[in-house]
């Protein structure tokens, strides 16, 4: 992380000093900007594809988009409460995230595994540390983003988050045990 952000300092500041959109971002090697002219953003693309050639002896992969960020159909209709509001554009997909232009939600493919450890849990009728653990990093994913009602529904009725905190909380204060033998943790 620390090599890809020295190596990259000089392309942000290439793309800040011409103000190739109206906001920008870069995350490790994903970079977004957001403008409001595709024509401009196509051209700020070459233009960064060839500093990245000329000055960094690096290239952008294949797989470089330009497209239309998610946006309501109708921004004026009101819609009554319940309904969905059409959507035309795409959301944009990074690090397990999904951003739309009004919420932030996880991945499915993610939300899919949460629910299955979840269900694990519950068949199995107990919780190891481990288990603990992964519920404990998804708690995470599941507290910045709009998906209450998904972990409501699948999740916290099949394995209680809290529960598995205070395990691993009493693991820490209190080690491990092996071959029936407590193991203390020394400082």
């Amino acid at each position: 992380p620390w090599f890809a952000q020295i190596m990259l300092e000089t392309l942000d500041t290439n793309i800040l000093e011409h103000k190739y959109g109206d906001h920008y971002l870069r995350y490790m090697d994903n970079i977004f900007i957001l403008g409001t002219n595709k024509r401009k953003l196509r051209r700020a693309r070459d233009e960064i594809g060839q500093f990245l050639r000329e000055n960094l002896r690096l290239q952008l992969k294949g797989s470089t988009q330009v497209y239309r960020f998610e946006h309501p159909k109708h921004p004026d209709e009101v819609r009554a409460k319940g309904e969905k509001q059409e959507t035309l554009g795409r959301q944009i997909e990074c690090l397990g995230f999904v951003i739309h232009n009004n919420r932030v939600t996880i991945r499915k493919n993610i939300l899919k595994r949460i629910r299955a450890k979840a269900a694990r849990i519950q068949r199995k009728g107990r919780m190891t540390c481990r288990d603990a653990s992964a519920l404990t990093s998804y708690k995470g994913w599941l507290k910045h983003t709009a998906t209450h009602g998904y972990y409501v529904r699948y999740i916290k009725r099949n394995a209680d988050l809290n529960a598995a905190r205070r395990k691993l909380r009493r693991r820490a204060k209190y080690g491990t045990v092996e071959n029936g033998a407590l193991h203390r943790k020394t400082a």
